[in-house]
């Protein structure tokens, strides 16, 4: 059986607060078909959900989604700089891009807003992993 790569995407917008946050509180959310979990901060709350992924809401107007997506002929490397490209496109300042054969993590400014996408080019799927 062909093993199609897929990805991992985690994006947050909005004004966080900069005071450093523990461990505590934390809540571990998966998502089943893309074989993830991630970890939530004390405050989110889930206002929507699928098989693809998750968007939470904090205060302050945070926003925090996270999802995965299947990937077909493009390489990861080519998928991240065109997501890259869509943000910047759509006003974003890209201030910090690093990019991996295995991990990418960009983040940028619009409007007061804050965008950080940290990507990982997924392996197999573990069966265990509940939403």
């Amino acid at each position: 059986m062909r093993h199609v790569p897929h990805i991992v995407l985690s994006l947050v917008v909005g004004i966080m607060p900069t005071s450093p946050l523990g461990a505590q509180g934390w809540q571990a959310f998966g998502i089943r078909h893309f074989g993830f979990v991630f970890d939530v901060p004390p405050g989110f709350v889930l206002t929507q959900h699928s098989d693809q992924g998750a968007a939470f809401e904090g205060k302050n107007k945070a926003f925090l989604a996270v999802w995965g997506a299947q990937l077909g002929n493009p390489s990861f490397r080519t998928e991240i700089e065109h997501r890259m490209a869509v943000n910047e496109k759509d006003g974003w300042k890209l201030t910090y891009k690093r990019v991996t054969p295995q991990w990418a993590s960009y983040s940028g400014l619009k409007d007061g807003q804050i965008l950080y996408v940290r990507a990982k080019k997924g392996g197999p799927i573990p069966p265990s992993i509940d939403p």
